[in-house]
């Protein structure tokens, strides 16, 4: 096979995932990683570095924890066939729920715990510790475990922190920050290129800057097999409406967390949708949408958080 190596650290983490602090870690801690060096000292990582961690990535995945993983040794983990990153079938371990765990758990009391330092470092603006705390989550848990049971409770207290000024904004958009990067990385990893595949655009509403929300939909959506878009933040309808004239997606995802800000657009939405409700499905969500009899009148859903609207997605995309 023809290397393609070797890799700077920016790129192998991005490739999978896993944060330069990761790698370092592990790296000194499970000897799983044999970079080479640079000239100017910096780290080089090889497409076997590269296999080895795809294949961490895929057993994580499956619930495994990175000691169990670490203990199987290099060469264990390159025997096996290397993990297919663009999925063309979704994972049913990713889609899964987080569990539901009693008080009494051990697992319940680390999740727990995680999210508390994740909010912490919001609090107290200490990136260092929001990195090291969402490393552990990863590296622990599933991703589905790790998003909905870590990152998004911790993204809920946050905000709930900030509206009563105990987190500041910088705290607030320090943490954001970081849990977007990781999505990012995530849904670049779990992205489906077939053009066969059913086609979804999401993004924010107009001057919406919180893309979490939006960014988590794309990820279960592409999890669940189908080709997503991410348009990001703050979306002007009129832009939205090019973007659907030029790539004909069958659905379109977007959020909104402000209700001011649903309020100022919700009658645009309403009439993009009279324009393209023949051809395209709309749903909104996220903590601005209000009830609204409107929406339904005008053929808009309202969806819900969590993991199971890829599949309720995936399953409406196929029914047009």
């Amino acid at each position: 096979m023809r290397e393609l190596g070797p890799y700077k650290m920016s790129s192998v983490a991005r490739l999978t995932g896993f944060s330069p602090m990761l790698l370092r870690a592990w790296e000194k801690r499970y000897d799983l990683l044999r970079p080479i060096r640079s000239p100017k000292g910096h780290r080089l990582y090889t497409d076997q570095d590269l296999q080895v961690l795809r294949r961490v990535r895929a057993l994580l995945d499956e619930g495994r924890s990175i000691g169990e993983v670490a203990g199987l040794g290099i060469e264990a983990l390159l025997a096996e066939p290397l993990p297919v990153l663009a999925r063309q079938q979704p994972s049913a371990r990713l889609l899964e729920p987080a569990e539901d765990h009693g008080p009494n758990s051990g697992r319940s009391a680390m999740l727990d715990a995680l999210v508390e330092r994740l909010v912490q470092g919001a609090v107290q603006m200490d990136e260092m510790a929001l990195e090291t705390a969402l490393d552990q989550a990863f590296a622990r848990y599933s991703v589905a475990v790790a998003v909905e049971s870590v990152i998004r409770p911790a993204t809920i207290r946050i905000g709930d922190l900030w509206h009563e000024g105990v987190c500041t904004v910088s705290g607030e958009h320090l943490a954001s920050q970081a849990f977007t990067r990781r999505l990012h990385r995530l849904l670049d990893i779990s992205r489906n290129r077939d053009a066969s595949l059913p086609y979804v655009i999401t993004a924010c509403f107009p001057d919406e800057w919180h893309e979490f929300g939006a960014l988590l939909v794309a990820f279960y959506i592409s999890q669940a097999g189908a080709r997503v878009l991410h348009l990001g933040a703050s979306v002007p309808f009129d832009d939205l409406e090019r973007a659907l004239a030029k790539l004909d997606p069958q659905a379109v995802y977007l959020s909104v967390m402000r209700d001011g800000l649903f309020r100022q657009h919700r009658a645009s939405l309403i009439e993009l949708a009279g324009r393209w409700g023949d051809r395209v499905a709309f749903h909104v969500g996220g903590q601005g949408v209000l009830a609204d009899d409107g929406l339904d009148a005008a053929g808009v859903r309202v969806w819900a958080p969590g993991a199971s609207i890829a599949q309720l997605a995936l399953s409406e995309i196929l029914k047009r």
